[in-house]
């Protein structure tokens, strides 16, 4: 080629019309007697990119590699998916994950596909029956290295079967159990589907004799709460629970500000106007998208419609801040088909997480275990259902441990 001539290269995504075959060899359970922290920790760099362990993750990852049940009670942003993640990873068979909704199954699901790792399926109601049909035959075949679940799919007949047929010629490496508080009646999130979990889950997931570990995570729980999921979950060892040594979030601030309801609009635009000021940024930067320097933001509100719904608070703020705001919540608002609104929720929760917007107003289905670091600020224009709640929502700021404002 000429001197002067340049070669471009352009990397992509790209997807193929079919699966790509994998082999699934049979397999057996491993434990581990003694693992090795230098071993894993090179596979934490290889895999995750990431330089060492945070606080308790190395505890997690070495007891499921001993094959020993946990419960793994660590504060939002303290890295609990990465643990067990790698341990399903660095152990033969596959890893069965207990999602409460449906933005969790996403959220986790992207991630690991950003690293590279994109055998990973969320089984979920919002699969036609042909397409769960196909899913389920991969599934069982052990195409998939993750799947995740909610806990009412281990009540159905065809999900069980998979699971025998799974069972049968590889180990399930992990059942974990995420935000493990919904276990107990006495958390913010219980669902009658837990009852039974523990029981259900080993008796299902059982392969050649041998149990797979239980990893039950959560951000929050009260010790009536911890109490609940241990004696729910069977996990009555003492040193099977793994806490920090401290719960603060030292890089968080919070801000009470008693108002009228009717006050409630202006003192929320109050705020927004305030925070620019606090961060020591110019106002028009401050609510536009800037990469991984954007300076995201969770409303909270309470409801989808009506004068305190997401819909009416999203039009005040797009008006007011002159920039993108989008919306978020479980059940769709009003005059949108349920399809339609699942792909848009799909599509909004892609683009907050690539900082291609700034500003979401939600209700609390966004709320537990959304991995985005730089979500600089959350207001809740009331109170949340419990002191759980509001920690589990607020603390979906200042994961990468810089200043975050929570009112």
């Amino acid at each position: 080629l000429p001197a002067v001539a340049r070669a471009q290269f352009f990397v992509s995504d790209i997807c193929l019309p079919c699966e790509i075959a994998s082999l699934s060899a049979a397999a057996t359970p491993a434990r581990l007697e003694s693992p090795s922290r230098e071993d894993a920790r090179w596979f934490l760099q290889y895999l995750f990119r990431k330089e060492d362990f945070r606080e308790g993750q190395w505890e997690t990852i070495e007891r499921c590699l001993r094959g020993l049940d946990s419960i793994v009670l660590l504060p939002t942003g303290a890295g609990k998916s990465i643990a067990f993640q790698l341990a399903a990873l660095l152990l033969p068979g596959r890893c069965i994950v207990v999602d409460p909704i449906i933005s969790l199954i996403d959220d986790q699901i992207d991630n690991l596909n950003r690293f590279g790792i994109d055998r990973c399926i969320g089984i979920t109601h919002r699969m036609k029956t042909d397409e769960r049909d196909l899913v389920l035959r991969a599934f069982q075949s052990g195409h998939y290295l993750f799947c995740y679940v909610a806990p009412e799919r281990f009540q159905t007949v065809r999900f069980r079967e998979a699971l025998r047929t799974l069972s049968t010629q590889m180990p399930i490496s992990l059942i974990v159990i995420d935000e493990a508080h919904c276990v107990s009646e006495w958390g913010h999130d219980f669902r009658t589907a837990y009852l039974n979990l523990g029981r259900i889950t080993r008796e299902y997931c059982a392969s050649q004799g041998a149990i797979p570990p239980l990893v039950a995570l959560t951000g929050t729980a009260s010790k009536i709460v911890l109490k609940d999921v241990q004696r729910e979950l069977g996990i009555e060892s003492l040193d099977a629970v793994i806490t920090p040594k401290t719960f603060d979030r030292e890089e968080m601030f919070f801000t009470v500000v008693p108002c009228r309801s009717a006050e409630k609009r202006a003192r929320v635009l109050g705020l927004l106007e305030r925070l620019p000021t606090i961060f020591n940024l110019d106002r028009r930067a401050f609510f536009r998208p800037a990469g991984s320097q954007t300076h995201a933001g969770l409303v909270f509100c309470p409801h989808v419609g009506g004068s305190y719904g997401v819909v009416e608070y999203a039009k005040e703020l797009k008006r007011s801040l002159q920039t993108r705001v989008e919306i978020y919540s479980g059940e769709p608002p009003e005059f949108w088909d349920t399809a339609a609104w699942e792909a848009k929720k799909r599509e909004v929760t892609r683009d907050f997480k690539r900082n291609r917007f700034s500003v979401l107003v939600c209700t609390k289905a966004f709320g537990m275990g959304i991995d985005k670091p730089n979500i600089r600020y959350t207001i809740h224009i009331g109170l949340p259902s419990s002191i759980e709640a509001f920690y589990q929502e607020a603390g979906r700021a200042g994961r990468d441990r810089r200043p975050a404002e929570c009112a």
